[in-house]
């Protein structure tokens, strides 16, 4: 049986499809606009369009997308400790996080219904002790 907090909370196994979908839809777009920006030349040629033409297709598309289906997070957030521990952390140092205090508050915005349930808790972000060079893993505890 799995687990729920509340009735406004999707299962686990459902979140984690929904991560998925969504990982999914990133790696797409991702491979989508990076195609389109190495046919541009070509594009342009070919189908004779003006550059105001093309950035219609590349930014208002991309960005009408990610206004209507996208869920937007705002991450404030507080780290603190000695300055050589500070120092490893922006150098992209692995570090304990028991050295170094940090917390945050995400803010989650979405106009899918689907996900509407995010947008009426507030969450407090820390820190699970693996820190890497290209990202931060961050737990995510919801205020009740």
């Amino acid at each position: 049986m799995e687990k729920r907090l509340d009735d406004d909370q999707p299962s686990l196994g459902y979140a984690w499809y929904v991560v998925g979908l969504l990982t999914l839809a990133n790696i797409s777009s991702f491979l989508d606009r990076q195609i389109l920006a190495l046919l541009v030349v070509p594009m342009k040629r070919d189908m004779h369009l003006s550059d105001t033409k093309l950035s219609l297709l590349m930014g208002l598309s991309f960005a009408l997308f990610y206004t209507i289906f996208g869920i937007i997070i705002s991450n404030r957030g507080y780290r603190h400790g000695p300055p050589e521990v500070m120092q490893r952390l922006a150098k992209g140092e692995p570090v304990d996080p028991k050295e170094y205090y940090f917390r945050g508050t995400p803010v989650f915005e979405t106009s899918a219904e689907n996900y509407k349930w995010i947008t009426r808790y507030i969450f407090i972000a820390t820190g699970t002790g693996e820190r890497r060079v290209d990202r931060v893993i961050l737990d995510f505890y919801k205020l009740l």
